[in-house]
């Protein structure tokens, strides 16, 4: 199920996201489990796609900053606001 709405996620397939949301909260799969299996599935698909763990792990390295440093902006234009 991680994998296909991992899919769903890049292709914009609305529906089939909702189907997945809904058929997880029917199990009633704790945020944990979900959290790690989505988490084991995206890695091993960044892995496939980077070509080797080493890449992976750069690739994620970049990404995880660029989304700390985003969410730091977020928060600190929020506070100036304030």
């Amino acid at each position: 199920m991680a994998t296909g709405a991992i899919l769903c996620w890049l292709t914009g397939d609305a529906y089939a996201r909702m189907r997945i949301t809904e058929e997880i909260e029917r199990l009633g799969f704790t945020p944990e489990q979900v959290a790690t299996t989505f988490g084991v599935m995206a890695a091993k698909m960044l892995v496939e796609a980077a070509g080797t763990r080493a890449n992976a792990i750069i690739v994620a390295e970049r990404v995880s900053c660029q989304v700390s440093a985003r969410e730091a902006r977020r928060v600190i234009s929020k506070a100036a606001a304030a």
